[in-house]
């Protein structure tokens, strides 16, 4: 059994079966070409019944436990405190304002069955915020060594995960990347009257 979800082009993937190995790893992702381990949450548990992401963030549930959320690909793990613990979630949605799991128990008395919903305005974030810009004709790709952003744009900065700009470059189309150590990257690219932030995972 096993929990799936595509985030910004990347399949990510849980296993949705009782495993307590500390060692296993928690979640792969794959680009299409290559799968990688993304870093556990503070647990051993890895029976991750649900995974789900709104763009931002990517969302874990686990089964009879919490939800985790994280914004840079598992760098920083975040837990809520709003699912009721020891049951079992059956799905999980989101909308603009929240996050949303339906949880069952196999006791019959057990009243806190139902649609559980948390606040997206109390989720915290490890300090990247994205900016969606309107140019869609000149969106960026990473083609595996550059960011191509199609036309000359006022400035492009590359960042840790962490916010740690680690370039910064200034009226060009490309920026190439095959400079920078293996790991995640978040770019900013200035349009000028637009911007446009996206996430690389370098190997």
């Amino acid at each position: 059994m096993a929990s799936v979800t595509v985030f910004n082009d990347t399949m990510i993937c849980g296993r949705a079966i009782m495993n307590d190995d500390a060692e296993a790893d928690y979640l792969l992702a794959c680009d299409g070409e290559t799968w990688t381990a993304i870093d556990r949450p503070d647990t051993d548990d890895n029976n991750v019944r649900y995974l789900s992401n709104d763009g931002t963030y990517l969302y874990s549930v686990h089964n009879g436990g919490p939800m985790y959320y994280t914004d840079n690909m598992g760098k920083t793990w975040y837990m809520t405190e709003g699912l009721p613990e020891g049951l079992y979630p059956l799905t999980l949605a989101h909308d603009d304002d929240y996050i949303y799991s339906a949880v069952y128990s196999p006791i019959l008395s057990e009243t806190r069955s139902g649609l559980w919903r948390f606040p997206k305005a109390e989720l915290k974030h490890s300090g990247v915020k994205s900016i969606m810009g309107d140019d869609n004709s000149a969106k960026p790709i990473y083609d595996g060594r550059s960011i191509v952003c199609g036309k000359q744009v006022k400035r492009v900065a590359v960042m840790l995960p962490d916010g740690k700009e680690v370039m910064s470059v200034n009226n060009v189309s490309t920026v190439d990347l095959s400079g920078l150590p293996t790991g995640i990257y978040i770019y900013c690219v200035d349009f000028g009257n637009s911007h446009y932030t996206g996430k690389v995972i370098k190997q």
